[in-house]
């Protein structure tokens, strides 16, 4: 119930508030704060430090606690707000200790970062086999519309931020009827040089990058949720 109305109540910030209502937030934030502490100093005298730190969410509530600490002194109101401020988001994740559904699917996201973290990989390599492709096939072309001194292939870094770029699906065709010397009237494609390579490189980036990786990325978040609603009782 604290954990809600502490949400409740920082939900509540505003532009233009009245002082009033900030006076009674950052009181009810100072008193939820001491709650916190309180229970926090009850479930070590319960469980002893060696105990209570064996448990990860204790872990986890130990840092988002201490992290608090600072605006009963005050710093919370200075040029450290905003980082203090995001501890007091932190103590929404409580409310996931106590359902079984939040804490398999926030244990699927912890369980997921180093495989999603392999797939990036993947996908950083992909990316950079079709960006030197890239600079050697479009490197210097002139430019038109939307391929321009900042959406290119003259460099590595405009390369790799212009297939991103493609793999976000971010007004992609445009680049490749430019890349392809298309012409436009009206808001229709008039007429393009035939080249079969352009195409063939910017649809195959997509395949792979869009669709392939797209397609690792959920099987892997799906098998790490069937683990973790497994251990929660959720799945037999």
């Amino acid at each position: 119930v604290c954990i809600c109305l502490n949400i409740l109540c920082m939900a509540m910030y505003h532009n233009d508030q009245s002082p009033f209502l900030t006076s009674l937030q950052d009181g009810l934030n100072l008193l939820f704060t001491y709650i916190f502490i309180g229970e926090l100093a009850l479930k070590m005298y319960a469980l002893y430090p060696k105990r209570y730190f064996e448990e990860s969410w204790n872990r986890f509530d130990f840092v988002i606690v201490l992290g608090s600490l600072p605006g009963l002194f005050g710093v919370d109101a200075g040029s450290g707000a905003t980082i203090f401020r995001i501890f007091r988001i932190g103590r929404m994740f409580k409310l996931v200790q106590s359902a079984r559904g939040l804490r398999a699917l926030f244990n699927t996201f912890i369980l997921s970062i180093p495989a999603i973290g392999n797939v990036g990989s993947l996908l950083f390599l992909l990316m950079f086999v079709y960006d030197v492709l890239g600079m050697n096939l479009f490197g210097g072309s002139p430019y038109k519309q939307h391929y321009n001194e900042v959406v290119n292939f003259d460099n590595f870094g405009n390369g790799l931020l212009l297939l991103f770029r493609v793999f976000t699906g971010d007004s992609w065709s445009n680049i490749l009827m430019d890349s392809m010397d298309c012409g436009q009237m009206n808001g229709y494609v008039e007429e393009c040089s035939f080249s079969l390579v352009t195409p063939v490189y910017y649809i195959t980036f997509m395949l792979f990058g869009s669709f392939v990786m797209l397609n690792l990325i959920i099987a892997v978040i799906l098998d790490k949720f069937v683990d973790a609603a497994t251990n929660e009782g959720l799945l037999s």
